[in-house]
């Protein structure tokens, strides 16, 4: 009858997820008493409710318990109580498409409510975070946190990947990466040989390894301005005014390239070359004043940029280099003046951050990309085995070890699992997780991953039966999910009160 009134399905989870999608910020009116009053099944619900979740309150309402709930899975805070079942609930509240909206929405109110930021002012908090994804505040305290230990050197790579899981990972992501590349970007710089004798073997350096250091300083610079404001390239970044855009307009050059690459494949082109004109140097922060060079003195200026500059009887100075019109295997009487390191020539109305027309290696190597269409059957995705799995399933939560048979390369995909505990016809009596295998690490250790399920209140009800470990996969392009692979294990735990352990 509960069901039928609250238009859900006949299970204290889906009626609890149908009166928690109501808008969370009307306090005035508890939905439970709304739906269920005139039926008289107010008491008959809470009774469901601590039995599934140990839920104990003499005046229970929806908003205490979304509150206790909250408070439960906060671990800076002990004050709740509830059975395991509840972390199986908040992670199928989470990985509903249908009712992850109201989950957002609670973990903001109940953020500011409980005071969650002023007990974050202790680092010692923000490291009792662990994984948990309960508020949205975590996040913020992480990145926070990681950039205080970048400071340090002492950011491991591994804190951002075990932060993928995380709920509000999305509305960070460009943080996560920026920190990603900027620890890369540290590492490289370590081991790098940057002492070159010639600029042939500076370029040979820059093709081989280089590269990698730019490539990694430039994706922090942009993932770094895309998390600031996620906000055409030379007409944005050679304007004073619209330099900042830079970042907004290599996105925008990148979707624009993609679709030109999608129009030539559909039209059959199998073979295509991507190049640019010339590089560019992009530097986030205001230029500083040593890198502002006069321009030396000259009998006479034929053009000037921020870059370089033409003229004639240019004056030799440490902070230029000079090649004539001759070495530069063009015809006429002139040279060619360049600053050296990161210096800008003055030029009135222009952008600072964004140059390009110099010597650096940025500006001079023109990248070549051959795209080529290939055969997709030829492709496969990384395989993905269950390992020390137990004998049977004793307790409350299941320990599952998991190891990517081989690392992803060109060939070689990412795979992207649901992993939980189910009974034979595929109702789910844990929690269900989902874990990407996309490491391209040669070290198998390094391939392996583990990963604790807690049962459901329902699982006792199969308990002494054969249920199963499921690896499931959603099939591309649709949002239909199919069994990768299952493992038949017996249920047997000797008690029902195991929950109350936790």
């Amino acid at each position: 009858m509960m069901a039928v009134l609250q238009g859900a399905a006949p299970n204290i989870d889906d009626l609890l997820y149908g009166f928690l999608n109501k808008p969370a910020n009307n306090s005035l009116i508890d939905k439970v008493d709304e739906c269920l009053g005139q039926a008289n099944l107010i008491v008959t619900f809470w009774k469901e409710v601590a039995v599934t979740f140990g839920y104990a309150n003499p005046e229970p309402s929806l908003r205490d318990f979304v509150t206790t709930l909250f408070r439960w899975a906060n671990p800076l805070d002990s004050s709740a109580t509830l059975d395991p079942h509840a972390k199986v609930f908040l992670q199928r509240w989470k990985d509903s498409q249908v009712n992850c909206h109201s989950f957002r929405e609670w973990a903001k109110i109940l953020e500011a409510e409980l005071h969650i930021a002023e007990r974050l002012d202790a680092p010692e908090n923000v490291r009792k975070i662990g994984s948990s994804d309960t508020f949205p505040i975590f996040e913020k305290s992480i990145i926070h946190w990681l950039c205080k230990a970048f400071e340090k050197d002492t950011a491991e790579l591994s804190t951002i990947r075990g932060r993928r899981g995380s709920f509000w990972f999305r509305d960070h992501q460009h943080g996560y990466e920026a920190l990603e590349q900027a620890i890369t970007l540290r590492q490289l710089l370590k081991s790098a040989e940057l002492n070159v004798e010639t600029v042939d073997a500076g370029i040979s350096r820059y093709i081989a390894t280089w590269h990698r250091i730019d490539t990694a300083y430039r994706l922090c610079q942009y993932h770094l301005r895309a998390y600031g404001q996620i906000a055409l390239m030379d007409k944005v970044g050679d304007s004073l005014v619209t330099e900042a855009r830079t970042t907004a307009a290599v996105e925008t050059a990148l979707d624009e390239l993609e679709q030109i690459l999608r129009k030539i494949a559909n039209a059959n082109g199998n073979n295509m070359l991507i190049t640019a004109d010339h590089g560019f140097m992009f530097q986030q922060s205001a230029v500083e004043g040593v890198d502002d060079l006069p321009l030396p003195e000259a009998a006479d200026w034929l053009y000037n940029d921020r870059r370089f500059a033409l003229g004639r009887g240019i004056v030799a100075s440490l902070s230029v280099k000079l090649f004539t019109a001759a070495e530069l295997g063009l015809t006429g009487e002139w040279t060619a003046a360049f600053p050296l390191a990161l210096g800008r020539f003055p030029l009135r109305g222009s952008g600072k951050r964004y140059v390009h027309g110099g010597v650096s290696l940025q500006e001079v190597i023109i990248p070549v990309l051959r795209v080529h269409k290939a055969r997709m059957d030829d492709t496969e995705q990384v395989d993905v085995d269950l390992l020390r799995v137990p004998a049977k399933i004793t307790t409350g939560q299941v320990s599952l070890a998991l190891y990517q048979d081989q690392p992803v390369a060109d060939k070689v995909l990412p795979r992207i699992l649901r992993v939980g505990v189910f009974t034979v016809d595929g109702l789910p009596l844990s929690e269900v997780r989902t874990m990407t295998f996309d490491s391209g690490d040669t070290d198998p250790r390094h391939r392996e991953k583990s990963v604790v399920l807690t049962l459901a209140r329902t699982a006792d009800e199969y308990n002494n039966q054969e249920v199963e470990i499921r690896l499931e996969e959603t099939i591309t392009g649709t949002t239909q999910i199919v069994v990768y692979k299952s493992h038949r294990i017996k249920l047997q735990k000797p008690f029902a009160s195991d929950f109350d352990d936790f």
